[in-house]
């Protein structure tokens, strides 16, 4: 990777910040210098899941400057592995999003808008955050387990599972149908929220715009199913909040349910704010 930055003041024993410099906190050890062709590469298995819901109950969770595009919630369960931005290599992540559209005065797109993002690792969560907008929360996410031809895994928190997720009837994706899914270029949006510091509002808050694409190797359609269990009043009550809400979200109708393994790409190097 990029050699790291270290700045000192000139008397060379205060920590001083570079303006070419990229930094995550705690950002005084040091940070590294930019690379303007830098993008995250990983495998991924992902299940997927997509189920139509009430639009007025949906926009309740939606920012203001997007329109909604369809009252449609997408749910995806991603396994990543040999994650380069990671030293460990992997991780497990369940995104929960909404297909939205942004019309500013420079800027004109569509995307996934992340609702929340459970991750299962530190490491993802402090770029994921803090970098570019993701509404990212700690959560325990198991690997997606086999047994036979059915496939589930479970996310927890606090020790409690709020949410389980189940596939099983797979029936694989040949010819020109998965060639129709061989390549699918998203963006994913965000909202990078600072609160303001001794009081409400916020220091910083703005729309974030995130592009990825997906290469799919293999693809299976099956049945599945996804249940929410919203967490007892306890400790956590913003994470007890975000789970209600989306158990709140009724399901009208579903689409079809999509196992895929491929690999993903992250372009970190277009990220940008939305204006």
């Amino acid at each position: 990777g990029p050699a790291s930055q270290r700045s000192m003041a000139p008397g060379g024993h205060m920590f001083t910040f570079r303006d070419d410099t990229c930094y995550t906190m705690p950002a005084h050890f040091g940070g590294d210098a930019f690379n303007p062709a830098d993008t995250r590469r990983f495998n991924v298995l992902t299940l997927n899941y997509v189920f139509v819901t009430e639009r007025k109950l949906l926009e309740r969770v939606v920012p203001d400057v997007f329109e909604l595009v369809r009252p449609e919630v997408c749910i995806d369960y991603c396994q990543c592995r040999e994650a380069e931005c990671l030293d460990a290599g992997g991780h497990n992540l369940i995104q929960v999003s909404a297909p939205v559209r942004f019309r500013g005065a420079h800027h004109v797109t569509e995307g996934g808008f992340a609702l929340v993002i459970w991750a299962n690792s530190a490491g993802a969560m402090a770029t994921g955050r803090e970098h570019y907008g993701l509404p990212m929360l700690h959560a325990d996410i198991g690997g997606l387990h086999a047994e036979g031809s059915r496939r589930s895994t479970a996310a927890s928190h606090a020790g409690g599972t709020f949410l389980s997720l189940e596939a099983d009837m797979l029936r694989p994706v040949e010819g020109d149908a998965l060639a129709e899914l061989a390549r699918v270029d998203m963006n994913i949006l965000g909202w990078r929220y600072i609160p303001r510091l001794g009081g409400p509002g916020a220091e910083l808050s703005q729309p974030t715009l995130l592009p990825q694409r997906f290469e799919a190797a293999s693809v299976w359609r099956c049945e599945g199913t996804f249940r929410w269990t919203p967490p007892a009043s306890g400790d956590h009550p913003h994470h007890q909040r975000v789970v209600q809400a989306l158990t709140g979200l009724p399901v009208i109708d579903t689409r079809p349910l999509l196992l895929m393994q491929g690999t993903s790409t992250v372009f970190t190097n277009k990220a940008c704010v939305l204006k």
